[in-house]
């Protein structure tokens, strides 16, 4: 009998110390781009690939933001999160695209103190001129 509570205490002293020791990280599968307000030709709902980090650190997020209209400037105001325990901590908005060009949004996100696997969602809030 003592021998068998030994074992299961051994067993149970290892688990803890494997889920205390195991690495703790920001797995980010998707960066989910949505935009809201005016419509800006070129500037579409979309995905692109996730990264990882680790626990309370920044990330940078690059968006490319082509402008296919002939006549209207678009601007990216403000750039927003839905995802729990993300923050933004900068960006380069406003930034205004004239036509046929092509911008690259920047994004600063501060990642969740603790572990995270899934999709972060950023928003941009789009307004239009010409």
């Amino acid at each position: 009998m003592i021998v068998i509570v030994i074992v299961l205490l051994v067993a149970a002293l290892a688990y803890l110390l494997y889920v205390a020791l195991a690495p703790v990280t920001v797995e980010v599968g998707t960066v989910s781009v949505r935009f809201t307000g005016s419509s800006c030709p070129g500037w579409m709902n979309s995905s692109a690939s996730g990264f990882s980090a680790d626990p309370g650190s920044p990330a940078t997020l690059s968006i490319t933001l082509p402008n296919y209209s002939a006549v209207l400037n678009c601007t990216a105001q403000n750039v927003t999160t839905s995802t729990t325990g993300f923050t933004i901590v900068r960006s380069n908005a406003p930034l205004t695209v004239t036509p046929g060009t092509s911008g690259n949004l920047s994004v600063v996100v501060r990642t969740p103190s603790e572990a995270f696997r899934g999709t972060l969602t950023v928003t941009v809030e789009v307004t239009t001129s010409g």
